[in-house]
């Protein structure tokens, strides 16, 4: 209305109550916030205290309690604020969804393609019934609501999902060292072994192309982490995303780089992977750029997983590491060595990838003399040699090496009437 006068009077009210009160606050278009939190009212100390918690952990965030004004001015501001994030967090709750405004954040949001997480506030069906359901039916949600046995005083969610979450919008956004308080730069050390403070100064090595691309969902990260490490100190140059910490490109950058420049791509598949929409993106990059990936199946699940995966996944042979621990499990391990060799990553001498031994002798059995290819594949060329050709077969090779007048005698046989007839 732009009455200054009754806004006053709507904010000393607020103070009397003991209220949250807006301060108007300009948004910032030169270093407009990352973050863009989409709430209903009734969970507002719980977005303020998220709002603080990813400051801290290095996050600007945009949240309206800032941004005083009503109507077409906090529009405006809504509207400046989703388009400048890089990330936009859904509080779903039941009054969420039917929220006419919150409905209109979430569809500017998706139509203007901007990576979305949902956050379950409360204990609900998912996806949410109303206009929200056919949106969110494509995205997992972070349960952000505590059971009973996880609830403890002063905290509002699970300590294991606030981490999930940052690791997630992490991405998209690579963390603001001058916003990252001491005690989450100590988490990231812990959680990444890299310091956030000082990672403008850290210069990746992005150059180097990877043996191996790891693409998996966060609910696996421990064991994959492991995994990575025990690749690692066999002399693997190995890509994971939590690895890729520092200051510059996003992301996203990052994860194209890797899959383009690397020589196998290990995926390791759970529901939530199948269902993960970061995780999609890289198996479809992957099938595109018709790079070799070696499925891990790390808990039991339809084969293939349903969803878009299906498609690229589903003529592959996967390697069954669904029991607990087994992805540690030497055999599990060897046989996941074994398949990389088949796409030429294995380990020289000097500790870098070289083509395996099991393709050479493939380039004399084509372009050189069948018998000299024979002995050194006896296990493989011999077997299907057998299939084809069969013991009387096996009678010309000594003629060819005796006189010249035998391998004459084959070389009308292509040519025959018969085959012609069936060319025409």
């Amino acid at each position: 209305m732009g009455r200054d006068d009754a806004a006053t009077v709507v904010a000393d009210a607020m103070k009397a109550a003991g209220e949250l009160v807006p301060v108007d606050e300009p948004l910032d278009l030169k270093h407009p916030p990352s973050v863009f939190i989409s709430y209903q009212w009734g969970v507002q100390e719980k977005a303020v205290i998220l709002k603080e918690y990813l400051t801290n952990a290095g996050f600007s965030c945009w949240l309206d309690i800032g941004q005083m004004g009503g109507g077409d001015k906090l529009y405006e501001k809504i509207d400046n604020g989703i388009r400048a994030a890089k990330v936009i967090l859904s509080l779903v709750t039941e009054k969420y969804a039917k929220s006419a405004n919150c409905n209109k954040e979430v569809n500017l949001s998706v139509n203007l393609t901007k990576p979305m997480f949902p956050l379950l506030m409360e204990k609900m069906p998912w996806p949410p019934s109303g206009a929200m359901g056919p949106i969110f039916s494509e995205y997992l949600f972070v349960r952000f609501f505590q059971r009973e046995n996880e609830r403890k005083e002063g905290i509002y969610w699970p300590e294991a999902k606030i981490e999930e979450l940052i690791m997630q919008i992490r991405q998209v956004i690579e963390p603001d060292e001058k916003l990252v308080s001491k005690e989450m730069d100590d988490w990231w050390l812990t959680k990444t072994g890299n310091r956030v403070v000082g990672a403008a100064e850290k210069k990746l090595d992005n150059t180097k192309n990877p043996d191996v691309f790891i693409s998996y969902q966060w609910g696996k990260q421990k064991e994959v982490y492991a995994f990575y490490k025990k690749l690692k100190s066999l002399g693997f140059t190995c890509w994971l995303d939590i690895e890729q910490m520092g200051a510059g490109d996003s992301l996203y950058d990052k994860i194209d780089r890797g899959i383009r420049n690397c020589k196998v791509v290990l995926s390791c598949v759970t529901e939530k992977y199948s269902l993960s929409l970061n995780c999609r993106r890289e198996i479809s990059l992957t099938s595109s750029l018709s790079k070799p990936i070696v499925p891990l199946l790390l808990e039991k699940t339809t084969w293939p997983p349903a969803g878009p995966m299906s498609m690229p996944l589903a003529q592959l042979k996967y390697v069954d590491c669904s029991k607990e621990g087994s992805l540690a499990d030497e055999g599990c391990f060897n046989e996941i060595l074994r398949r990389m060799a088949e796409h030429g990553v294995s380990l020289g001498s000097d500790g870098k990838a070289k083509p395996t031994k099991g393709k050479e002798p493939e380039k004399p059995a084509k372009g050189k003399e069948p018998e000299k290819a024979a002995p050194p594949a006896n296990s493989q060329t011999d077997a299907k040699a057998a299939d084809k050709s069969n013991s009387p077969a096996a009678q010309p090779k000594p003629t060819q090496s005796e006189a010249p007048a035998p391998p004459a005698k084959p070389e009308p046989a292509p040519k025959a009437t018969s085959k012609s007839c069936v060319l025409l």
